[in-house]
């Protein structure tokens, strides 16, 4: 899993592992908002049918940061 800002094109959050479930990635996805703070948008190159679970995994996390 590779977490880029799309501005500055930086890498600011890269997981490395065989497999990755929702959960792995809600995980490596949690701490962010508190080192980049709250993405405007969350874009996917995995298909359209991950991201909303994905995403409702990290943003409850973030709900409360």
């Amino acid at each position: 899993l590779t977490v880029l800002d799309v501005y500055t094109r930086e890498a600011v959050c890269v997981e490395l592992q065989s497999k990755m479930n929702e959960h792995d990635v809600s995980d490596a996805l949690h701490p962010l908002p508190i080192k980049q703070g709250k993405p405007e948008v969350i874009r996917s190159d995995d298909g359209l049918n991950a991201l909303p679970r994905i995403y409702r995994l990290a943003v409850e996390g973030w709900d409360q940061t």
